[in-house]
């Protein structure tokens, strides 16, 4: 079997609101894109994406010419062509991600089941959570609450505004509303500094919050262990990181990393490139439990120290 073609088919998204975090961001693009690889034995995996203008320059300009002629089913190889690719032209890997979503989707196709069977899953019902978008008020947040509560959600995922006052206020809020019928977890979209992050942080220990995600950009380990040890609320880290499939074992190993991302694939390079985090994490931090489809939990990492707000 070997791939004939490789095509990328602009497709237009309907409008939809921009995501706020104290101002508006640029609005989503309203340019998608339909990956295609095509078999000479007629099998074509697919893969959906609304960065559709990115997709389709790499994909043609840069990738195409190194997938036709080869075997689909050697993801490993493509991958790590694909990635030698991206050390000259630093192009996006998400987009590395979505070739390598579309191979799998091939190959599932190709054996006739679903590539989490392929993966050898056995689940048929997991967990699942509400994830917020950011409202005017905290009331709006509280009513939103209520009504992913109704619906059955046993968990509900909070973004604020990036203001660390108003945000520690709103998790507090959050967690008097719902007391003990929910769990709760918040989602700092990389917005504070350090000072910040830590105000931040020891609101969501003394409200008893099941994570804290992404406090801040994530260019700095070291940053993330001061913030470890400053706080008390378990850090889910590893959502932005540029190349996060390598340097996620630096999180996990500096002891910070509670949780880490291991949902959106194609951010870190689909499940192949994912599945290269086995090679450079430690031992000794490598046993790891799945709690739901965005995060993982290390269970080798100590309990950290609570300290108060101030």
């Amino acid at each position: 079997m070997r791939i004939v073609d490789v095509k990328v088919e602009p497709v237009e998204l309907p409008a939809r609101p921009s995501f706020r975090r104290g101002g508006r961001l640029p609005s989503p693009s309203r340019v998608g894109a339909v990956l295609r690889i095509v078999t000479d034995d007629g099998f074509e995996g697919v893969v959906h994406s609304r960065r559709g203008q990115v997709l389709m320059d790499v994909v043609e300009q840069l990738l195409a010419d190194e997938l036709v002629g080869e075997d689909p089913l050697a993801r490993e190889r493509l991958w790590e062509r694909m990635w030698e690719i991206d050390r000259v032209e630093k192009f996006p890997v998400h987009v590395l991600g979505l070739v390598d979503v579309a191979l799998w989707d091939l190959a599932g196709k190709a054996a006739g089941m679903p590539v989490h069977r392929l993966l050898g899953g056995y689940r048929e019902r997991i967990p699942a959570y509400a994830s917020l978008a950011t409202f005017h008020s905290v009331e709006e947040h509280l009513d939103v609450i209520d009504q992913c509560l109704e619906l059955g959600f046993p968990a509900v995922k909070l973004r604020g505004w990036g203001d660390p006052r108003r945000d520690a206020e709103l998790c507090l809020a959050a967690r008097a509303h719902v007391d003990g019928r929910a769990v709760l977890m918040y989602d700092g979209s990389g917005a504070f500094d350090l000072p910040d992050a830590v105000y931040v942080g020891q609101a969501l220990t003394e409200a008893r919050y099941l994570w804290y995600a992404e406090p801040m950009r994530e260019f700095s380990v070291t940053s993330y262990r001061w913030l470890a040890d400053r706080i008390g609320v378990p850090l889910l880290v590893a959502e932005s990181a540029e190349g996060r499939n390598l340097n996620v074992a630096d999180f996990i190993s500096s002891g910070c990393a509670e949780y880490v991302h291991t949902g959106e694939l194609s951010r870190v390079g689909s499940l192949t490139g994912w599945s290269q985090r086995s090679v450079v994490i430690p031992a000794s931090v490598r046993r790891e439990r799945i709690v739901d489809t965005q995060a993982s939990r290390v269970n080798s990492v100590p309990p950290r120290r609570s300290r108060t707000r101030s």
